[in-house]
């Protein structure tokens, strides 16, 4: 595990950072005041006080929203002044903000909101008077005491193992009864004025848990960043699994090993009336759905022969090269065909992550290449790479005609077809993930077996 480290910039980026921030210090021009000091005095019976900061407090921060929810204006105090920061103004603090997050200082610990909140105070002290650092001396001086190492847990969507496992730097793990009783005796312990409430949660934990698995990732952020960072890493641990789930094999079947929220179940209600008489009425799943999912240690087994080992080792390198790269974000992209209900949804995500992968540029013939190359990665015999050829090119019809015509994607058949031949290949080429330096290398390869 890494630890907190130094917060070092590159002085090139620093002083481009710090020109920035001390522009748009000085281009900030007041609001007119908030308080109209110059009332008249009056002395009523006065049984306690209510001052300015009760009010607006000095330290308060408001933003305005676009129709997205994305902040686009930003307000603060100083004294008894409003500062603004909008239009192009707060195009310019925003992008500061999001260049100094991603420099490899603060990309991985410290997140963009808190970032915004640190140049924020940064320039309310400037205004003041009070800042002796630069902007991101300041930045930099807030974010070691911010950071620490935590363990972010991310419940999965009605999931059930039998035995723990990893994916990529991801552990799915079961959470249990002593470990909830655990966090509320903490909480109770530091918070005893609050105990009859943290039972309460406790209770609901448990329901909403206790058994089931979840995504968990160790790793050093502060809090925020943590979140996001384990969320992203949960997200793409899950499409490694959804890789191998019964919803890349079969047609009309849909995965649902996803975290929790993100599970997109189709329920239905309805009422029957005769006249004005309810008759009969209906709550359940839309079509059928068995939503719970269980791992017992055989299917782990057999996910792991397939290549589920090999789709972890892929996430967790720390360095990957082009061709690698190029067959993760294949992967990712094959992976959301697990997640859909509609033979068009799934075919969609499996051509275009095909076509990531088996396509030079988009000058080459499509149907035929894509055809070809998926044949001579798993065919066998010459019968077997036609038939393979055959069928890549009529599900690529169907999508076709989905795309630019408004057709129905009905042949269940070479859809079924389809889809095995292209879970055959990504294992295939996780097998091969080693292989090749560049995805021009792989498809060279292919050619040249092609020919030989």
């Amino acid at each position: 595990m890494p630890e907190k480290g130094r917060f070092d910039i590159h002085p090139d980026a620093k002083r481009n950072f710090d020109e920035k921030a001390s522009l748009l210090a000085t281009s900030l021009t007041p609001d007119p005041q908030l308080f109209d000091d110059n009332q008249f005095p009056i002395a009523p019976q006065i049984a306690g006080s209510i001052t300015r900061d009760d009010i607006v407090p000095e330290s308060s921060v408001w933003s305005q929203m676009d129709h997205s929810g994305r902040e686009s204006a930003r307000y603060f105090q100083v004294h008894d002044h409003v500062f603004s920061l909008e239009g192009e103004t707060y195009s310019d603090f925003r992008r500061l903000a999001e260049s100094m997050q991603r420099t490899e200082a603060l990309r991985d610990k410290i997140s963009l909101d808190t970032i915004i909140e640190l140049l924020t105070d940064w320039l309310r002290a400037a205004r003041k008077g009070q800042s002796t650092l630069t902007a991101t001396e300041f930045v930099l001086s807030k974010c070691p005491a911010m950071v620490s190492e935590y363990t972010v847990l991310l419940p999965l969507y009605e999931l059930f193992i039998e035995e723990p496992f990893e994916i990529g730097r991801v552990l799915v793990r079961t959470v249990t009864e002593e470990e909830i009783d655990g966090w509320v005796a903490d909480w109770t312990k530091e918070y005893p004025e609050a105990a009859e409430s943290f039972k309460v949660s406790g209770q609901k934990w448990k329901r909403d848990l206790q058994g089931k698995a979840t995504a968990s990732i160790t790793l050093v952020a502060e809090p925020k960043r943590a979140s996001e960072v384990a969320r992203r890493e949960a997200e793409d641990a899950l499409a490694m699994l959804q890789v191998f789930s019964v919803g890349m094999l079969v047609p009309e079947a849909r995965c649902y090993w996803t975290l929790l929220g993100s599970e997109r179940v189709e329920s239905l209600t309805y009422f029957i009336l005769q006249g004005q008489t309810l008759k009969n009425g209906h709550s359940g799943f839309y079509r059928f759905r068995n939503t719970t999912g269980r791992i017992s240690k055989a299917l782990l087994t057999d996910l792991k022969a397939r290549g589920l080992d090999l789709a972890s080792a892929l996430l967790r390198l720390s360095k990957r090269n082009e061709f690698q790269e190029h067959l993760l974000d294949a992967l990712l992209m094959y992976s959301r065909a697990a997640l859909q209900d509609g033979l068009a949804e799934k075919l969609l995500y499996i051509v275009v992550a095909l076509e990531s992968l088996l396509l030079r540029d988009d000058k080459e013939a499509i149907q035929q290449n894509l055809g070809e190359r998926i044949a001579f990665t798993i065919g066998g015999t010459v019968e077997e790479r036609k038939r393979v050829i055959k069928v890549t090119k009529d599900a690529y019809s169907l999508r076709s005609g989905f795309m630019h015509h408004g057709a129905d994607v009905d042949d269940l058949k070479v859809i079924e077809e389809f889809m095995l031949y292209t879970n055959v290949f990504f294992e295939r080429m996780l097998q091969a993930t080693n292989l090749f330096t560049t995805k021009a290398h792989f498809l060279d390869t292919l050619e040249n077996r092609k020919l030989a």
